[in-house]
């Protein structure tokens, strides 16, 4: 008993260690503020989201199976046909590998091409079938996939580039066993956060909160009852998936039935409800047939997909849609001084006065100067400048005498370049 007892205290204390404590503070209830919707031509049914660290979202079309990417001004980048079904997306912070759900296996694309790298192997089910049926898919902060297994009730864990490295979970209703997984994701501490949407009063309807080891085993897991209110709020919550979390660790699940979206602290206490503010409807702002979530951390906005051809989008505590960037304008033209007006010049090696061009957004301008005899080139030049004034540029090479010449003269930016000048004689 003694050694039971000693065998059972280290677990305790080894579990404790490895278990993430938020520092104990007061979370307020995040405030949902609509900023509109995104609605794109093909992208009939908005399945599972993710977003990358440069704030681009990819969004399966569930009917379609292609990927839709925008970026974070909502428009269009690419769509690639990846064959998914909608239950599982995610990609790596720095957007260059994206992991798309089949109904059998995981398919990895170029995220910036849609080109297909490969599918995740080694941990098969059965000969050729990696997964009975692809869930959520979620990945951590070192690269690794963590994909769930719908059909054998398991989170299964590979690499990068996918291989298989572990897996956890299994059908049942203890702790870390599930009934029917409604989503799972990574919450900023790294912990491994899967939603059981089975019936919270007759089955096993918990969020299971997982905590690994640097080997990816499991450390530690707690369940919180989907009928707890200290957790979730009441009345209790009847099958939660798309599950996301902000930058203070906040959780928002999706809540299928009654169309909501409970928020939990970072340690999974309830602070709040998406349906005191968001109604229930297909106008702007409103939420019906809610299916997955994605948090963009550097603007607060919550996108939520809806099976009803939208995505609606929500500032979070005062997020805003990042302005635009104003478009790069053209140079205005810049104007010969002297010599013009078919002057005649002492010097084969003049001095060609003009007055600078305008810009619009304040550019660095260059200016390019040709010198021409008829239509042959006879002498040119690239010299900097500023958008006020006037400058003076040198012929270096001399200019046959008793010759008639024209010149000119153009501004550039980085981009863009103004209109030649007029010839002048």
């Amino acid at each position: 008993m003694k050694r039971s007892f000693a065998l059972y205290g280290l677990i305790t204390v080894f579990v404790l260690i490895n278990v993430v404590i938020w520092p104990s503070c007061v979370i307020a209830a995040p405030s949902f503020t609509s900023l509109g919707r995104i609605m794109v031509d093909g992208l009939r049914t908005p399945g599972a989201m993710d977003i990358d660290g440069a704030g681009n979202l990819y969004v399966v079309n569930s009917r379609g199976g292609e990927v839709f990417k925008l970026d974070c001004y909502g428009n269009l980048k690419g769509v690639f046909d990846l064959g998914g079904t909608g239950g599982g997306l995610a990609v790596n912070d720095d957007g260059t590998i994206l992991y798309v759900a089949r109904q059998h296996d995981v398919v990895m694309a170029d995220a910036q091409s849609g080109t297909v790298l490969g599918l995740f192997t080694g941990g098969a089910m059965a000969a050729g079938v990696e997964f009975s049926g692809v869930g959520a898919l979620d990945v951590d902060a070192f690269g690794n996939v963590f994909a769930a297994d719908n059909i054998m009730m398991l989170v299964k864990v590979y690499s990068a580039s996918g291989n298989f490295i572990n897996q956890f979970g299994g059908n049942g209703k203890a702790a870390g066993q599930f009934m029917r997984i409604g989503g799972m994701a990574i919450d900023p501490s790294g912990r491994v956060v899967v939603a059981d949407s089975s019936s919270p009063t007759t089955d096993n309807g918990k969020i299971h909160v997982f905590t690994l080891n640097s080997d990816l085993s499991v450390a530690s897991v707690v369940a919180y009852a989907n009928t707890s209110s200290v957790n979730f709020g009441t009345p209790p919550m009847v099958s939660p998936r798309g599950l996301s979390f902000d930058g203070q660790g906040r959780g928002y699940f999706l809540e299928f039935f009654r169309t909501s979206i409970r928020v939990t602290d970072a340690n999974f206490r309830y602070v709040g409800t998406s349906s005191t503010s968001v109604p229930i409807g297909y106008q702007v702002g409103q939420l019906a047939n809610i299916i997955d979530s994605a948090y963009d951390t550097v603007n607060n906005r919550l996108f939520v997909s809806c099976d009803t051809l939208r995505i609606e989008v929500f500032g979070i505590d005062g997020g805003q849609n990042p302005d635009p960037p104003v478009s790069n304008q053209a140079p205005g033209s810049a104007t010969p001084v002297s010599p013009i007006n078919s002057t005649l010049i002492a010097s084969a090696t003049p001095d060609l006065v003009f007055t600078n061009a305008e810009d619009p957004d304040g550019d660095d301008l260059t200016y390019q100067v040709v010198v021409k005899q008829g239509d042959t080139v006879a002498f040119e030049t690239t010299v900097a400048g500023s958008d006020s004034g006037e400058t003076t540029v040198a012929v270096t090479s001399a200019l046959a005498e008793n010759e008639s010449f024209t010149w000119t003269v153009q501004a550039f930016d980085a981009e863009l370049s103004s209109d030649v000048s007029d010839a002048a004689a």
